[in-house]
């Protein structure tokens, strides 16, 4: 079993818990697969706003457990996962895919969705610092959670 801590867009983490969600489907632009990330595993959501007070580093806030991947184009992901997608609208949805395109605002052919299932948020943020594990304070996309290699 593997575990991924991922940058989580804050307006996605917002709609799913409010709204009290256990399932969710985690959208990405790589289509290419994890080395070390299959069904079953753990995905965990790192929030840029939830900072440790005294390091900064960036926390914690739920997980969900993998129930399947998929690369779909975006019409596809909103047929088949509409809100779950964390918005209430295909167009919101299209608006925060073009938003995180940065420097390219056309809405790519393809995207990777992570179905999670079991999805639990934290009262709390939790810093993996505190529990030993290194997180880089400049991480752009992904971080395994190892510690000592496993």
């Amino acid at each position: 079993m593997s575990s991924i801590a991922y940058l989580t867009d804050t307006n996605m983490l917002d709609y799913h818990r409010l709204k009290g969600n256990q399932t969710m489907a985690f959208w990405r632009f790589s289509l290419k697969d994890f080395a070390r990330f299959s069904q079953g595993d753990l995905f965990f959501f790192i929030d840029r706003r939830e900072r440790h007070p005294h390091t900064n580093e960036k926390g914690l806030v739920g997980y969900g457990r993998c129930a399947s991947i998929k690369n779909l184009s975006i019409s596809q992901t909103w047929k088949t996962y509409k809100t779950a997608t964390g918005y209430n609208t295909y167009k919101n949805f299209q608006d925060s895919v073009r938003y995180y395109r940065k420097n390219d605002h056309r809405l790519p052919a393809q995207i990777q969705t992570i179905l999670l299932e079991d999805v639990i948020f934290f009262q709390h943020p939790i810093f993996l610092s505190e529990i030993g594990i290194a997180l880089n304070e400049r991480l752009e996309s992904f971080t395994y959670i190892e510690k000592e290699g496993r």
